[in-house]
């Protein structure tokens, strides 16, 4: 008799246990589901900018914010441009960082080229699903952050950040590849190693995208040149890029050579 209710007492209290364990996970499923809720809806405000459909949390001085979609403005934009804030709110990444439909919705957009300011998380941006999009630009990457560039696309980076990683150790450098024109800043100490901008065409033809005017304090921007000195001015209408020069490499093979096109900013102290 002793020896049955021991088996007794110890089927209970593993009975006990194991249903003490489904309630905890019960209850931090129900938790989750619960904030899952929370966070697509009374938690996250949907607002749009004047292409781009972005979240951010409420409430939240410091929040960083999420592009989930472009506007039906956004979609008719052969050229893309991310600034690095929205609102006062710093760009964390294209696409959602929380579950549900946490990827960047490309619906329609004829979008050619995409401008980022800086290395924003791209995990979730679903290039493949643009069907449009032939090359993304990262401008201000300083050492390449191989934990925000998805690697299923290539980045066009500047010429000079380019040879500045190329020999290091990051993997994302095997992504990276170097824009044929980048627009300088012109003066000393400025920042991302005096790049303003960088665009890649093709060679022969022209510029079809301008960017904003820089901004500079004490001073007023004056133009494109093609040289530091500030001679001749960039004609966007008329001047194109070098024709095609191919040339042997290092393996005996024929290859396009790359040149760059500089453009540097004419400054007038006010």
């Amino acid at each position: 008799m002793e020896k049955k209710k021991s088996k007794k007492d110890w089927s209970v209290l593993i009975g006990f246990l194991v249903g003490l364990v489904i309630l905890i996970l019960g209850i931090g499923f129900f938790s989750y589901l619960t904030s899952s809720i929370k966070n697509c809806n009374g938690y996250y405000s949907v607002k749009e900018s004047k292409y781009f459909s972005y979240i951010y949390a409420n409430g939240e001085k410091d929040s960083w914010l999420c592009l989930v979609g472009l506007t039906e403005e956004g979609k008719k934009q052969r050229y893309i441009y991310i600034p690095s804030n929205i609102d006062g709110h710093n760009i964390g990444s294209l696409g959602r960082l929380r579950f549900p439909n946490r990827y960047f919705k490309w619906d329609e957009s004829v979008c050619e080229k995409l401008f980022m300011q800086e290395d924003i998380v791209t995990s979730f941006s679903d290039f493949e699903a643009a069907e449009n999009l032939k090359k993304v630009f990262v401008i201000d990457i300083g050492i390449p952050n191989e934990n925000t560039l998805t690697y299923s696309h290539n980045y066009y980076v500047s010429k000079i950040n380019y040879d500045a990683v190329k020999e290091s150790e990051y993997k994302i450098k095997e992504k990276l590849l170097p824009a044929n024109i980048s627009y300088n800043y012109n003066y000393e100490d400025s920042k991302n190693y005096g790049v303003y901008f960088i665009d890649d065409c093709d060679y022969g033809s022209k510029i079809e995208y301008i960017p904003a005017n820089p901004t500079r304090e004490g001073y007023t921007f004056d133009g494109w040149y093609k040289e530091p000195e500030c001679i001749n001015k960039w004609n966007f209408e008329s001047d194109t890029l070098p024709e095609e020069v191919k040339e042997v490499n290092e393996n005996n093979e024929e290859e396009v050579k790359f040149q760059e096109t500089k453009l540097y900013a004419k400054w007038n102290k006010q």
